[in-house]
């Protein structure tokens, strides 16, 4: 394992450095990754090869997908703006600007922001594809409780004043065609296809959140393994739709 004073002493300058992490950004594509859009900076460090660099921006995401890294692979974040909740192998780490949190290799984290949440992240080694691997299930093993997360997204819905309800739908279950307030589903387990408008269907895999606005057509088929889910929505909004 790498040594983390040894590697922050190189990049907490750096990053406590940036001033506009947007402007440094520009031109870049950013990858879309379960948690949210992700720019990868390559790095700008050279005598800290092979390590990387990238700038994950969470503001418009409920969660930052639960997921490990093998291999040895370790992330530490250096929180460039926002407040969020990081939590790592069980452990909280309520965050701010200028907050640290090292994620250590085939240890399950995930992240629930809380308000403009943008985090630098520093790979060691460079981030590898293969080493990002989602994690569904309870594993006490690799420090995932999914009931403990169930109970946190519950409570960051109730926290920006929605109503929540938790669902389990059966396999096959059709949800007709239909307009609403706008719903926010995000699913726990299971799967289902979502067909919104004259868009094609898309299957909404664990912990992906789907939003559907206010008047849009929507209609949904639960997978063959069912569907559990965490609903939300506006209560005062749903007042107005139902008068």
């Amino acid at each position: 394992m790498a040594d983390i004073s040894e590697v922050l002493a190189a990049w907490q300058p750096y990053v406590e450095g940036i001033d506009d992490w947007q402007k440094l950004i520009e031109g870049l594509e950013p990858k879309t990754t379960g948690c949210g859009p992700v720019y990868e900076l390559g790095n700008p460090l050279p005598d800290r090869a092979p390590e990387e660099f990238a700038i994950a921006d969470m503001r418009d995401i409920l969660l930052a997908e639960p997921h490990y890294h093998p291999n040895g692979e370790t992330e530490i974040y250096i929180v460039l703006s926002g407040l969020g909740n990081v939590v790592v192998g069980g452990k909280e780490n309520h965050v701010q600007k200028g907050s640290i949190v090292v994620t250590p290799t085939d240890t399950t984290h995930f992240t629930i922001p809380k308000e403009n949440l943008v985090m630098g992240v520093i790979n060691i080694p460079s981030f590898n594809p293969a080493n990002y691997v989602p994690i569904t299930e309870s594993n006490p093993d690799l420090g995932f409780d999914i009931q403990r997360l169930t109970t946190m997204l519950e409570k960051a819905y109730k926290d920006r004043g929605l109503a929540v309800k938790h669902v389990s739908d059966e396999a096959g279950k059709v949800h007709e065609p239909d307009r609403d307030i706008k719903m926010h589903f995000l699913t726990l387990s299971g799967s289902v296809e979502v067909k919104i408008d004259d868009e094609l269907p898309m299957k909404w895999r664990p912990f992906q959140e789907l939003i559907v606005s206010s008047g849009q057509l929507h209609e949904a088929k639960v997978g063959k393994n069912g569907w559990e889910y965490i609903v939300a929505w506006d209560e005062e909004e749903a007042k107005q739709y139902n008068q």
